[in-house]
């Protein structure tokens, strides 16, 4: 996903370690996409949240 995001978004992308099983995504520290309790969001969903979040800039 973060290669996807740097691709298609133009943007630099840091991948932080977190807990076993862990999945969040962060944009300027606001998190713009999470794992639920048992299902990963779609790439779709979380590329336009992503991009959603870099134009409120």
């Amino acid at each position: 996903m973060a290669d996807r995001i740097q691709l298609e978004l133009g943007v630099t992308v840091e991948l932080v370690p977190g807990e076993r099983g862990e999945f969040t995504v962060r944009v300027d520290g606001a998190v713009v996409a999470k794992k639920g309790l048992v299902r990963f969001p779609g790439d779709d969903r979380v590329l336009r949240e992503v991009r959603t979040a870099l134009a409120r800039g």
